[in-house]
């Protein structure tokens, strides 16, 4: 069945959460959950993939078998007090010899519109940006993918950065979907602006962009606020890195990506994300390769 013709005949709206790590199950899974309670009919998969080695004897795939079931029904218990009980939650423990192949293929299977997956923060210095399951996997997903840096405080005080890239939507949609979950919490759109002429009109601009940005999703003046801050063009960087020091959560769009760059969301997204403490979502929709990448792609799996 041809791709357009399952999204029409599909009509839950499924989320994938790939779950490995005790400390950061619980927010992954909030993040999940505050998505889900804005869509009609969703469902959330909690995945959790059990690695085996190479080598192993049948008496050994008994064994792994075995703690397969057992976090599968930890994973279970876990998720159900997480995640609201009108929303649907499925479990799935497999185990495998490939994380990433395995995450792309369970998307795959399930039809899944989204992907959340959890990253520790620390960018690689060679040939992998998140690493080499994370890369492999946001590379290659066919569905909306959101990196996530769970920090020590999140979904209290929201920023979502207004860009010009087209994954900017999804940025502020997140964060309006997190704004909506978190009792109390307060939500910014924030636009840096070039400056290129006089401030106060830059400043026009900016809250021009940002309400355009929120009418496009859906968003409601009153639920938001809206920040403008004016840079020179070599200050931008510096200026959102201070801005967003001032809030516990940041939710950055992919920017555009060209042919053969070495990046994933975009250099500056990355940078922010690596550098701050706070709990940060990134997120895109899925990539157009060219021809090149794919070349790249399809080397650098046959190399892992």
């Amino acid at each position: 069945m041809a791709q357009k013709e399952k999204e029409a005949t599909k009509e839950k709206y499924t989320i994938v959460v790939p779950i490995a790590n005790p400390e950061t199950q619980r927010g992954l899974l909030e993040t999940a959950n505050a998505v889900a309670n804005q869509k009609k009919e969703p469902e959330i998969l909690a995945l959790n993939i059990l690695p085996i080695p190479t080598q192993v004897s049948p008496r050994q795939a008994k064994e792994f078998e075995k703690k397969r079931l057992e976090n599968q029904k930890k994973m279970l218990e876990h998720s159900k007090d997480i995640i609201a009980e009108e929303t649907p939650v499925r479990t799935r423990g497999i185990i495998s010899r490939s994380i990433s192949e395995t995450i792309l293929d369970v998307v795959e299977e399930e039809e899944a519109n989204e992907l959340i997956i959890g990253w520790e923060g620390r960018l690689s210095k060679r040939d992998y940006i998140f690493g080499s399951k994370i890369d492999l996997i946001v590379r290659n997903a066919p569905c909306e993918t959101t990196v996530v840096k769970i920090g020590p405080a999140k979904f209290k005080d929201i920023v979502a950065l207004v860009g010009d890239g087209p994954n900017a939507p999804l940025a502020i949609e997140k964060a309006y979907q997190l704004h909506k979950y978190t009792e109390l919490s307060k939500l910014t759109l924030l636009r840096i602006q070039e400056k290129k002429e006089d401030k106060k009109r830059q400043r026009e601009k900016g809250q021009e962009i940002i309400k355009k940005a929120a009418e496009k999703t859906s968003i409601p003046e009153e639920e938001y606020q809206s920040k403008i801050e004016v840079a020179q063009n070599q200050n931008i960087e510096q200026a959102l890195l201070k801005q967003t020091e001032n809030y516990d959560t940041v939710c950055l769009g992919g920017t555009r990506r060209k042919p053969l760059q070495r990046t994933l969301f975009g250099t500056l997204p990355e940078k922010i994300a690596h550098e701050t403490d706070d709990t940060v979502l990134m997120t895109k929709k899925p990539f157009k390769e060219s021809f090149l990448d794919k070349i790249i792609n399809r080397f650098q799996k046959f190399i892992r």
